[in-house]
């Protein structure tokens, strides 16, 4: 499977969000950016709102928020 079409602008990790904790930026890079996207909360919303209704704060693992901001009017 290919690489997340978002993962050159995806602004969760270009904002420095992670900056200190490497390890867990990569993990997180590793398993949604790479061959997992389809399961990033963020790359749905993407799909579903478009890329930029997507919270540059956003995890790629928030559930809840992604609920949240599906259920919203866009």
């Amino acid at each position: 499977m290919a690489a997340c079409a978002y993962r050159h602008t995806c602004r969760f990790f270009s904002k420095g969000r992670l900056d200190g904790f490497s390890g867990i930026a990569g993990l997180f890079e590793a398993r949604y950016c790479g061959s997992d996207y389809t399961s990033c909360m963020r790359y749905q919303i993407a799909e579903a709102r478009g890329f930029d209704s997507v919270p540059s704060d956003m995890y790629p693992n928030d559930v809840a928020r992604a609920r949240n901001l599906r259920s919203t009017a866009v």
